[in-house]
């Protein structure tokens, strides 16, 4: 039998067999009538006109999406231009871009009544005098009736804060006023959300830098802007803290020549012990809570919550149990203090002319920080003020009852973490104290702006703060430090955002 490989000829037709098979490289794209398939040349062929229709394939697809790519791309670029144009043109209104400057000036004064409200009344809440609803109504009247005032006896700070001065009269635009309110808005939200008590006057002065740094290029008149503001706003802390250690001292002085006392205090509240001196504690209670019930005698209603704290059946036990369960190594037990110390309210003691010195020394706490927040009014009003009617003809006396306004919404809605900041995390404040830093920033406040200097209240306000927590050595220097780390950030933050703004809007 003949095992060899067959041969083909005879099994086919010899048109078909001797036909030469097309090849794959003449004709990629076309598919091959060459009837039966037959021939040897076909698989190869096959597979090669497969590679080829996939490659051909791949090809056509790619084209496709980089032809969808380039029309999404013009299409994003045809919107993005159009967009510009469109902001150019509004931008270009007189009329559109007043508005959005008068807006930017009422938001300035918004977040500016969140983060300066506190101001005047923080050492009230600090030092128990008020609560901090009733602080900050007293804080909100008397700023608006400041900035009321500030139309009259403030004209010179309204003058200072338009930009005049600092860049030429034809960059003294709406879009410029624009981009420096909302710089020194920006700048402010941000340290306010943060609970940083900052300055506007720092911020406005920032954002007047930026955007005169844009605008004008080199004819702006940094010189002017260095003696005009940079001066004042450096020494006004520390005048502030001079003055408010000066009258610490003064307090004293008077003190002791009146022969006026601290009244002494019980303490009551949570210490954590070990496991093994429990019941060493708790052998000494019941000496304790015949001092309690003398306490609940003396002090009312809070000695009576103290006394019934002692008393109340089981709350000793359960509350060693929880903080046994919570902490095994050690237990909370209620101990008592006696004498003074910084967890409580000091009280004076003594009479003068038939007045109680302790009453006495609260009404007049509350009298300064009244006439505190109607310096800020006063002297913060003028500065936003400024930026509206720069450009704009609009009576100053409405954009001041407006930012007034604002002023007042701002406080009631966001000032409650600069208020924390102040009130208790700088120094422990009592009355006294309290009195002496909101007489050093009224009297230095209210002093500076009927002759147009741009004193910062915030600084002149945390300066007194800071000189009566000095004076008695209670700073807390961590707070203290991130508190001048947010007064030191302010400018250049407000430069940077004024900068880009101006290179938007103008």
């Amino acid at each position: 039998m003949d095992r060899r490989a067959p041969s083909w000829r005879g099994l086919v037709p010899a048109r078909w067999a001797l036909r030469p098979a097309p090849s794959a490289l003449q004709r990629p794209h076309t598919s091959w009538t060459g009837g039966a398939s037959l021939t040897p040349a076909q698989p190869a062929l096959r597979r090669s006109r497969a590679s080829s229709h996939k490659v051909f394939r791949l090809h056509l697809r790619a084209a496709v999406t980089n032809r969808a790519t380039k029309r999404r791309q013009c299409h994003w670029e045809d919107t993005a231009e159009r967009q510009s144009v469109f902001f150019q043109n509004v931008f270009k209104e007189p009329a559109i871009v007043s508005i959005l400057a008068l807006l930017a000036t009422l938001a300035l004064a918004f977040v500016n009544g969140a983060n300066d409200n506190p101001k005047g009344v923080a050492t009230l809440v600090g030092s128990g005098t008020l609560d901090y609803r009733r602080a900050l109504l007293l804080a909100t009247s008397a700023t608006l009736a400041g900035s009321i005032a500030s139309v009259f006896l403030a004209s010179r700070l309204i003058e200072a804060f338009s930009g005049k001065g600092l860049v030429p009269a034809g960059s003294l635009t709406s879009g410029f006023l624009a981009a420096v309110a909302l710089s020194a808005t920006l700048t402010v939200l941000l340290a306010t959300r943060l609970g940083m008590p900052v300055s506007t006057t720092h911020a406005i002065l920032g954002g007047l830098a930026g955007a005169g740094f844009v605008a004008a290029g080199p004819a702006f008149d940094t010189r002017a802007a260095l003696a005009g503001f940079a001066v004042p706003l450096a020494l006004g802390p520390v005048a502030a803290i001079v003055a408010a250690v000066a009258l610490v001292g003064a307090g004293r002085a008077l003190r002791r020549r009146l022969g006026v006392g601290s009244d002494h205090c019980i303490c009551i509240g949570n210490t954590w012990v070990p496991v093994g001196a429990v019941a060493a504690s708790r052998s000494s209670t019941p000496s304790l809570m015949t001092a309690a019930h003398t306490a609940g005698a003396r002090r009312g209603s809070r000695g009576a919550q103290a006394t019934k704290l002692l008393h109340g059946a089981g709350g000793y036990e359960r509350g060693s149990a929880i903080a046994a369960a919570l902490a095994p190594a050690a237990v909370a037990t209620l101990s008592l203090t006696v004498g003074r110390t910084s967890e409580c309210r000091r009280r004076y003691v003594g009479r003068v002319l038939g007045f109680d010195i302790h009453t006495a020394v609260e009404q007049l706490h509350m009298l300064s920080g009244l006439l505190v927040s109607f310096a800020r009014g006063m002297n913060d009003t003028p500065k936003i003020v400024g930026l509206a009617v720069a450009t704009a003809a609009i009576s100053p006396a409405a954009v001041a009852l407006a930012a007034g306004l604002a002023m007042a919404i701002g406080g009631a809605i966001g000032a409650r973490r600069v208020t924390h900041t102040l009130a208790a995390r700088i120094t422990p404040i009592s009355a006294g104290r309290g009195l002496a830093a909101n007489l050093a920033t009224s009297l230095l406040v209210i002093g500076a702006s009927p002759l147009g200097l741009p004193l910062s209240t915030t600084h002149v306000s945390a300066g007194g703060i800071l000189g009566v927590g000095g004076a008695a050595g209670t700073l807390r220097w961590k707070s203290t430090s991130e508190v001048i780390a947010a007064w030191v950030a302010t400018l250049p933050a407000a430069f940077a955002a004024g900068a880009l703004l101006m290179q938007i809007l103008g």
